[in-house]
C-alpha cells in the first residue's frame, strides 16, 4: 500500500471524486549510451550529464553574480564549491551583453552513440521568469561528422521547444548554438535536451487506458501487468506513412510512466504513481483512420518473462546477483532498474540453469527464498521482498457503498500433488491441498539443492492455493498494491481480509473502473483476530462474535529409532513420524459459549502416536494428514509436516517442533562394520565396529489455533 493520510482515504471513499489519470511518454531510444559534453564554456558549478537528464524543470533557485536575478522570497541558496545534488540543467559561463546578445555565439553538444533513428527533439529552458529563455538560436544533429539537420529558430517565445519533421538515421551528437537571449547580462541556461519525444499525455490527449496489474506470489507463474493505452493521434504524427512524423522511432523497451492524482478536499491534487510500463515488440498499432494510435505494453517483469537467459561467467550466487543478471538482458539502461530487499539479497542461490528463460530465472530464485517478485508501482524496478506478511495494510478497506455489485464469490484452484526436482535430479513429491484436484504441479528447480529447501519450497507455495477467491467491482484505491492484505465487505454483514494478487483501472468516457481481485487461500478465512491455544483450558467466546474458524491439529508422532548396524548390513534407519491429522471447520456460536480445550502431545520417540487435540466436541481425529502439512495463509506457518527419515550414521532424529503437530525424525541406522583378514598378523583386523542405532525425535506437540473478527468496542 503506498502511503496515504486521512484526507486521502476521505477523497477516495467520497460520493463525488476528481481523478485524473496522466501518462509521461518517453520516445528516446532505450539503447543510447550518452558521451561526452563540450561547450563554448561551461559554469563552474554544473553537471554536464544533466544536460540530457529527463528532468523538465530547474530544482532551486541559486544565487549567481548576474544583474536583477536576486529572488528575496527566503528560497535563495549559495553554491558550496561543487555541483549542487539537485537538477540545475546546464548553465554556459558567458554572460549576453546588455542588449541580451551573444557577441560570440554560445554552444553546448552532447555526443552519444546507440541511437537508431531519431525523429524528434525536445528542448527545455528554465520556468523562472529571471532566468530567461533563448530567443535566437540553432540546433543541429550530427552523424558522424555531418549535421544532418539543421534548424534556425528566431523570436522564441516558449520555455518548451519541440522539434519534429526530420528523420536523421544514427545520429551521434546533438548541438544548440544561442546567439540572443530574452534577458540581458544571463547565462545561457538549458534544462534539459531529450534526444525524442518527451512529453505528458492527460486526460484530453487519451482515448482510453486499461492496465491490468498482476502478480503470482507462488512463483508457479510468471505473472505480470498488461497495458493498452490509446491515444488521440493529433496531426497523425504516428503515422507510417507521414514524412514529419515519429511513427519510425517508435522501438521496443520505450518507457511509458503512469499516474493518477485525485483532489482532496483542500483543492489540492495528490498524484500516485501507476507503475512503469514498456511498449512490446510490434506493440502498436493505428486505427483505419489514423485518428487513435494505440500502445501495448507490459513492465519489467513482461519484458523478461520470455526473454532467453545467458548465465553470466562467474555465475550470480546470491538473489541480487541473479536479478542484476537478468535485468542485463535488456541493455546497459537497464543495469540499476532492481531492487532486492536488503534482508534477503545475499541469500545464496546456487545453480546453473540452462535453456530457461529470464522469468524462470527469477521464479525458480524466489521460489528458494520464499520470495514474491513483481515491478515497483513508484519506480517501476523490478522488485524482490519477502511476502508481504499477514495481516492488514493500514485502514485500508472496501466498503460495498465503493463496489457497483456484490463481490463474485469462488473457489480458489487446488492443487493435488507438487513433484519438486533438485538440481541434483532426486524428486520429492508433497501431497496438495486437495488431493481430489485435478491440477498436479510438476517443476525443476535448479536452485534447490537439498530435501529441506523443496520443503520449504513447497510450503511456500501451498501457502497460495485452495480456499476463496473474490472478484470485486468497483470505484478503485489509487493507492492499492499487489501483494496487500486488505479488509472487504462481501454483504450480509460479513467482512473479510484477503490478498490483493490482481487489479485493473479503466479508464473511458472520463470514468475510472476497477476490478480488483483478491484470494483467501487453504480456506482458511483472514479474520482479524487470532488465538493460538496451548496446553489445556477453556475458551470463551467474546461478546458481537457469531462464528469461529477452526485449526484442530493433533501432535506429531514419534521418529522410528534407527536400528543397529551388523558385519553384513548397516542397520535401517528410523523412518520419520507423521505430521498429526488436521481438521477444519466453521462453527456457528453464541457470544459468552464456553469451548474446553485441549492441545495433544506429541509421540514419544520410537514410533508412538501423538496425542488428538480437542476442542468442545470438535477433535483433530476427524482431520486428514499431508506429508507436505497444511499452510495458515496469516502467519505463513504449516503444520504437520512429516518428519525427515533417518539416514545411516551418528544423528539421533531431530523432535518436532513444539506447536507444530510435526512429526518426529527418524534415528540413523548404524554403520555396518568393516574387517578384513591380514596376513602379516594370521588373523582378522578390525576396521569399524558395527554403528549402535540412534534414537528417534518426539513428535511436535499440536496446536489449536481459532479466527474470527474483531472484538468491537
Amino acid at each position: 500500500m503506498q502511503t496515504t493520510n486521512q484526507a486521502y482515504r476521505e477523497a477516495i471513499t467520497g460520493a463525488t471524486r476528481y481523478i485524473t489519470p496522466d501518462v509521461i511518454a518517453d520516445f528516446t531510444d532505450p539503447d543510447v549510451i550518452y558521451g561526452a559534453v563540450t561547450s563554448s564554456g561551461v559554469f563552474p558549478y554544473t553537471d554536464p550529464d544533466q544536460l540530457t537528464a529527463k528532468e523538465t524543470e530547474l530544482d532551486g533557485h541559486f544565487f549567481t553574480l548576474e544583474p536583477h536575478r536576486f529572488l528575496f522570497d527566503g528560497n535563495g541558496q549559495l553554491y558550496a564549491g561543487a555541483p549542487p545534488d539537485v537538477h540545475q540543467g546546464f548553465t554556459i559561463n558567458k554572460l549576453s551583453n546588455d542588449k541580451a546578445i551573444f557577441t560570440t555565439p554560445q554552444y553546448a553538444q552532447r555526443d552519444f552513440s546507440n541511437y537508431r533513428v531519431m525523429q524528434a527533439l525536445s528542448l527545455f529552458f528554465s520556468k523562472n521568469p529571471i532566468d530567461g529563455i533563448g530567443v535566437d538560436f540553432k540546433l543541429e544533429i550530427f552523424s558522424g561528422a555531418a549535421a544532418v539537420y539543421t534548424k534556425e529558430v528566431t523570436g522564441n517565445i516558449e520555455d518548451e521547444v519541440y522539434f519534429t519533421g526530420f528523420t536523421v538515421y544514427q545520429p551521434t551528437a546533438v548541438r544548440v548554438t544561442f546567439s540572443r537571449w530574452s534577458l540581458p547580462n544571463r547565462r545561457a541556461r538549458i534544462a534539459s535536451v531529450i534526444l525524442g519525444v518527451y512529453e505528458i499525455w492527460r486526460g484530453k490527449d487519451l482515448a482510453g487506458i486499461d492496465i491490468l496489474q498482476q502478480a503470482d506470489p507462488s512463483n508457479l507463474t510468471v505473472s505480470y501487468d498488461i497495458v493498452t493505452v490509446k491515444v488521440w493521434n493529433k496531426g497523425k504524427r504516428f503515422n507510417r506513412f507521414n514524412a514529419a512524423g515519429i511513427f519510425a522511432s517508435i522501438c521496443e523497451r520505450q518507457r511509458m510512466d503512469f499516474g493518477n492524482s485525485i483532489r482532496l478536499e483542500d483543492g489540492s491534487m495528490k498524484r500516485f504513481p501507476a507503475g512503469s510500463y514498456y511498449i512490446q515488440n510490434e506493440g502498436w498499432e493505428s486505427n483505419a483512420y489514423e485518428q487513435v494510435m494505440t500502445f501495448r505494453l507490459v513492465n519489467i517483469v513482461g519484458l523478461l518473462a520470455t526473454r532467453t537467459f545467458i548465465t553470466p561467467n562467474p555465475a550470480p550466487t546470491t538473489l541480487a546477483g541473479w536479478a542484476a543478471a537478468c535485468v542485463a538482458h535488456l541493455g546497459v539502461n537497464f543495469l540499476d532498474r532492481y531492487q532486492v530487499d536488503p534482508s534477503i539479497a545475499n541469500t545464496p542461490v546456487i545453480g546453473a540453469p540452462k535453456d530457461i528463460s529470464c522469468g524462470d530465472v527469477l521464479r525458480y530464485a524466489c521460489m528458494l527464498v520464499g520470495a514474491f517478485f513483481r515491478a515497483d508501482a513508484v519506480t517501476g524496478d523490478l522488485l524482490i521482498t519477502p511476502l508481504p506478511p499477514g495481516g492488514l495494510s493500514g485502514d485500508s478497506i472496501i466498503t460495498l457503498d465503493n463496489q457497483y455489485y456484490y463481490p463474485v464469490n469462488k473457489a480458489r484452484l487446488d492443487i493435488a500433488s507438487l513433484t519438486i526436482e533438485r538440481s541434483n535430479g532426486q524428486r520429492a513429491t508433497y501431497i496438495g491441498t486437495d488431493p481430489a484436484s485435478e491440477k498436479s504441479v510438476n517443476i525443476r528447480n535448479p536452485f534447490i539443492l537439498t530435501a529441506q529447501e523443496a520443503e520449504a519450497a513447497a510450503r511456500h507455495i501451498f501457502i497460495h492455493y485452495g480456499g476463496t477467491e473474490f472478484e470485486v467491482q468497483g470505484r478503485g484505491d489509487l493507492a492499492a498494491e499487489l501483494g496487500d492484505i486488505e479488509r472487504l465487505e462481501t454483504g450480509f454483514d460479513n467482512t473479510v481480509a484477503a490478498r490483493r494478487y490482481k487489479q485493473q483501472y479503466i479508464y473511458e468516457g472520463g470514468i475510472m473502473r476497477s476490478r480488483d481481485g483478491l484470494y483467501l487461500a487453504t480456506g482458511i478465512e483472514l479474520y482479524e483476530t487470532v488465538n493460538i491455544l496451548e496446553g489445556a483450558g477453556t475458551f470463551t467466546v467474546p461478546a458481537g462474535i457469531n462464528s469461529l474458524r477452526l485449526i484442530i491439529v493433533q501432535g506429531g508422532d514419534g521418529g522410528g529409532h534407527g536400528g543397529d548396524g551388523a558385519w553384513s548390513r548397516p542397520g535401517t534407519p528410523g523412518g520419520g513420524g507423521l505430521g498429526g491429522r488436521i481438521y477444519t471447520v466453521t462453527i456457528n456460536v453464541n457470544p459468552g459459549a464456553t469451548f474446553s480445550y485441549s492441545v495433544g502431545k506429541g509421540g514419544a520417540a520410537g514410533g508412538s502416536q501423538g496425542q488428538q487435540s480437542t476442542f468442545g466436541s470438535y477433535s483433530s481425529a476427524s482431520g486428514i494428514r499431508a506429508d507436505s502439512g497444511y499452510a495458515d495463509i496469516y502467519s505463513g506457518g504449516v503444520f504437520s509436516i512429516r518428519g525427515h527419515d533417518g539416514q545411516t550414521g551418528t544423528s539421533p532424529g531431530r523432535p518436532g517442533d513444539p506447536g507444530s503437530g510435526q512429526g518426529g525424525g527418524g534415528g540413523d541406522g548404524g554403520w555396518q562394520g568393516a574387517r578384513h583378514y591380514d596376513p602379516e598378523v594370521g588373523y582378522t583386523v578390525t576396521d569399524r565396529a558395527p554403528g549402535k542405532g540412534q534414537k528417534g525425535g518426539a513428535g511436535g506437540s499440536g496446536a489449536i489455533i481459532v479466527y474470527h473478527k474483531a472484538v468491537q468496542p
